[in-house]
């Protein structure tokens, strides 16, 4: 069946949104316009869209322009990032937006307690009025770009799809040419999608540059925060106690920390109260309890694959094995190809803002929870959630029905496995002690995949072979209990 069908108004051309003047704006801000505006790449509608944009989104030599008009006509409508900052001084909550500069921006407190991301950035339409005698911008309106997606229609239109041809449509979707890619890419590459799709998911990736590792999640989702490791303070991710403002981990589903080589983590309450937030989800500040479900996703550039890997880190986490055991897994970042031009979707494909809609959705099925079995033998309790949570996100992106079977995810599960176990070997170069090497890793033929195993997480996959269709049925008696997804409501 062809995508438009399965699919019918939620397809676009990719190539389209790559070019002027779309290419400044973020890929799910600008599919969502052509998506919205444009759905079938007609030329005069294009056209309209074009100008649409080019008025709206002035660029840096147009910002002059920009502030005559609200000058002259006392209204202006805007495609911004709107920023929030509240001002102690004055008890008002301001914006400076990008395509304004220096103008300040008062914004209703109402608007804030409507969207809280706002007060870290959010995407939309913004319609500004210019008041002569107070000679002060004020925010009148404010349309975030969301989309809404039926969950029902979604599950009809991938079951007309194999299990290939979805991984294909999936990564197409987040802007690669599948045809392009090797089969062990293709999982490298969904690995890097499961934040999305699963709550408190520790991911850390490493490297060589230029291999799209903060550019997937950065341009798939409008949760997704993508943080320079330099800027990291307690009160930046967990809670600000002056302005009393919440940190990142209150208001996005994903938080990315970019170049974390390059950071300094020093403070050594940063690092706990990071800690404990990879470990129970809970932390504690300024005498306040806050409980978030963000999924943390590290990244670091390094050319040199030799273990440990981590040793790249900055002082206060390279060697941190309380740290580095609390991730999930560790992705091996030079497997994967440089970004190119052969390796950009130009073609059909589904609208990136309708997937992160989807998987909004689908990050709110709890499914790993249904997983109930004993420790295995050598396999640490860590070991066993690491594995736990990523085969539930690889589920939920491959098989969001529920309608999977155990040879069907056995691949997934001997690639978390695999991934986790990455993990220990960091953790054993750097304690030998405290986490003895185990024994060498086993390539297992798992068909097509050529996923590898570790063998002495050999038990931990069995049992979790065991309990998958426990797992099956609750995600499929979720997705009959669902009808349409709701609007953004996770901050």
């Amino acid at each position: 069946m062809q995508l438009e069908e399965a699919f019918p108004g939620k397809v676009i051309c990719k190539g389209t949104a790559l070019n002027p003047p779309f290419d400044r704006l973020p890929r799910f801000v600008a599919e969502y316009l052509v998506a919205k505006f444009a759905p079938e790449g007609a030329e005069n509608r294009l056209s309209r869209l074009r100008e649409f944009v080019q008025r709206h989104y002035p660029t840096l030599e147009q910002r002059e322009w920009a502030k005559d008009q609200l000058l002259r006509r006392d209204r202006l409508v805007l495609i911004d990032e709107l920023r929030v900052k509240p001002d102690l001084t004055t008890g008002l909550y301001t914006a400076q937006l990008a395509t304004l500069g220096d103008v300040r921006v008062t914004v209703p407190s109402e608007i804030c307690d409507r969207y809280p991301a706002v007060l870290y950035g959010l995407w939309g339409t913004l319609e500004l009025r210019y008041e002569k005698r107070s000679r002060e911008a004020t925010l009148r309106q404010f349309i975030p770009f969301q989309v809404g997606a039926d969950f029902q229609e979604f599950l009809r239109g991938r079951a007309q799809f194999s299990l290939n041809e979805w991984v294909d449509i999936l990564l197409g979707a987040v802007g690669f040419d599948p045809a392009r890619l090797l089969d062990r890419e293709k999982q490298l590459l969904l690995t890097r999608l499961a934040p999305l799709v699963e709550p408190r998911l520790q991911l850390m990736e490493l490297g060589p540059r230029q291999t799209g590792k903060s550019f997937l999640l950065r341009n798939c989702s409008p949760d997704v925060f993508l943080l320079s490791s330099s800027t990291v303070s307690p009160a930046t991710l967990f809670y600000h106690q002056v302005s009393r403002r919440p940190g990142l981990l209150s208001a996005y589903s994903v938080v990315v920390f970019d170049e974390i080589g390059h950071g300094r983590w020093v403070d050594r309450e940063l690092i706990g109260t990071l800690n404990d937030v990879m470990e129970s989800g809970r932390f504690t500040r300024g005498g306040r309890a806050f409980t978030v479900q963000t999924s943390l996703v590290f990244l670091g550039n390094t050319d040199d694959p030799s273990v440990p890997q981590t040793k790249l880190l900055p002082r206060g986490l390279a060697g941190e094995t309380g740290f580095l055991d609390r991730l999930n897994a560790l992705i091996p970042g030079h497997e994967l190809p440089k970004i190119n031009p052969q390796l950009v979707n130009h073609g059909v494909g589904l609208a990136v803002d309708y997937l992160a809609e989807i998987l909004r959705f689908l990050r709110k099925k709890d499914i790993h929870l249904a997983i109930a079995h004993e420790l295995p033998p050598r396999c640490t309790e860590r070991d066993l959630r690491s594995v736990r949570r990523l085969v539930a996100a690889f589920a939920k992106l491959l098989y969001p029905a529920g309608d999977w079977s155990l040879d069907q995810l056995r691949p997934w599960i001997e690639l978390a496995c695999e991934l986790r176990e990455k993990v220990w070997v960091e953790l054993s170069a750097w304690n030998p002690v405290e986490f003895p090497p185990r024994q060498r890793r086993e390539v297992v033929d798992s068909g097509p995949k050529g996923a590898t195993a570790i063998s002495t997480l050999a038990e931990a996959e069995r049992e979790l072979g065991e309990a998958v269709g426990a797992v099956s049925e609750s995600l499929a008696e979720s997705a009959n209990a669902e009808g349409n997804s709701s609007a953004r409501g996770e901050t």
